[in-house]
């Protein structure tokens, strides 16, 4: 069922901690709705914890108070805070928005909390501050998913096209192509409402426009991908017979000992999994067990657990040993990840005395891939190995430069049904169609752009985003 955002009540107060549970310096607790001036009021106490009847002041919006939360039950202090109100309609959730900043921990916030649901707040949902700050009109529903955006984010990059999103920026885009299709709808329609105008109708100025909306929205499904790689990362595994040194590449992309490096065959017997920054793409990084037949059953277990993460990889890491050359061993290895996008590594070339032989011996194995000459021993070619994963995971396609929309698989799904319609709309004004006709795929492609900034959309589909977020954003 599609529903207008104006059918949702947001009549009652919701709280939550807006900080990640566990110890730190300090916990804030959030509320937001009518009652949220009021129960804070209740609780706090302007001042110093000893005197015992403070002076009730009221609070001015956008201060912040010192003073400290009691429990009603039975007059103690529960904590040392800072109080700020934010009057509706200026704050996050365009509500009366009340966040008590406590000593970090557990128990402070747990109790603070505790206190104010007593008072007649309830426990807020995933998500719910961010939800009623678009229920409310201060964002759009491209906005809100890019909160999410903004918290996950794991490079400079990403952080940077997220903010971007958040601030408006696929919005605004949206908004204009609906704008320039109102302007289009409405001319035909006046067509069809005063058919005794003796005008002739203006098609082809709409063809230059239609061309010009198509190549936008193409644009944005251009950069789904890039978009994907942004927000989630790529799952890269790092494949390879025992020894080849995948453990010391992991240590030397991440620039920390992170896995156990020895000389022993076999060391690595489970997986380990880290987020390294490669040019500004967050790359998921698996070190995983050594592929060969082996008798030890911790080892086979790892063996078995690496074939799965072959199989669900994005982005493979092929590491063979420049001293040993290319065995039948690291071919048959080969043959598990040839077909998906992958970087050869070849490491160890410190050990190797023959570059050129061993050049021509790798182009020779591997004729269709990218191959990279590194010691991970001796930190040699790094950069170099970074910038050529850049470019096998983008495969050269993408401008570093260039800055991609972050749009999700929603928008994407979204923007090919408008694609349709537009293309409806393209064939219409070619064979100059009768005007009722050309209506009615100008106002469905209208319909999708709306969902998309979440003017009318399913109340599965938000429940859905929102739950992705912690209690208290």
């Amino acid at each position: 069922m599609i529903i207008d955002k104006r059918e949702f009540t947001l009549d009652d107060t919701i709280a939550g901690i807006a900080t990640p549970l566990g110890e730190g310096g300090i916990s804030i607790i959030r509320m937001s709705g009518a009652n949220s001036l009021k129960i804070a009021e209740r609780l706090f106490r302007h001042g110093s914890a000893s005197v015992k009847k403070s002076a009730r002041k009221k609070l001015v919006s956008h201060h912040v108070y010192y003073g400290h939360i009691i429990d009603k039950k039975s007059s103690a202090v529960i904590d040392e805070v800072l109080l700020v109100y934010m009057k509706a309609p200026k704050s996050y959730t365009r509500e009366d928005v009340v966040e008590i900043s406590c000593h970090g921990g557990m128990l402070p916030s747990r109790r603070i909390l505790d206190a104010v649901l007593r008072e007649g707040a309830r426990l807020s949902a995933p998500g719910e501050f961010t939800k009623r700050a678009f229920l409310n009109g201060r964002i759009d529903l491209t906005q809100a998913e890019s909160v999410i955006d903004v918290i996950r984010a794991k490079t400079e990059k990403s952080m940077l096209f997220a903010s971007h999103q958040l601030n408006g920026r696929f919005s605004s885009e949206i908004v204009g192509i609906k704008d320039e299709l109102t302007k289009m709808l409405t001319y035909f329609q006046a067509y069809i409402d005063f058919p005794e105008e003796d005008t002739d109708i203006e098609y082809k100025p709409y063809i230059t426009l239609i061309h010009r909306i198509k190549a936008k929205i193409s644009e944005f499904l251009s950069t789904y991908d890039e978009g994907r790689i942004l927000r989630h990362g790529i799952s890269t595994a790092i494949i390879g017979k025992p020894n080849v040194g995948k453990s010391s590449l992991l240590n030397v992309l991440l620039k920390e000992e992170r896995a156990i490096v020895t000389d022993i065959p076999g060391t690595t017997r489970d997986t380990i999994e880290e987020v390294v920054n490669i040019n500004g793409l967050p790359l998921r990084l698996i070190d995983t067990a050594g592929i060969r037949e082996s008798k030890c059953v911790i080892e086979s277990a790892g063996i078995s657990m690496t074939k799965d993460k072959i199989k669900y990889a994005d982005f493979v890491l092929f590491v063979v040993s420049a001293k040993e050359g290319v065995t039948d061993e690291d071919m048959c290895i080969y043959d598990l990840i040839k077909n998906k996008k992958q970087l050869v590594v070849v490491n160890k070339i410190d050990a190797n005395k023959n570059f050129d032989v061993l050049q021509k011996e790798m182009a020779k194995k591997f004729p269709d891939s990218n191959i990279a000459y590194i010691s991970a021993k001796n930190k040699k070619n790094i950069e170099q190995l970074r910038d050529m994963i850049f470019e096998s995971v983008l495969e050269k396609k993408v401008e570093q430069e260039k800055e991609p929309f972050l749009i999700n698989s929603r928008h994407k799904d979204i923007l090919t049904r408008t694609l349709a319609d537009i293309d409806s709309i393209n064939d219409g004004l070619k064979n100059k169609i009768f005007p009722e006709l050309i209506c009615v795929p100008i106002t469905d492609a209208l319909a999708s752009l709306g969902e998309v900034l979440g003017e009318t959309t399913s109340e599965d589909i938000l429940n859905n985003i929102f739950s992705e977020f912690c209690i208290g954003k």
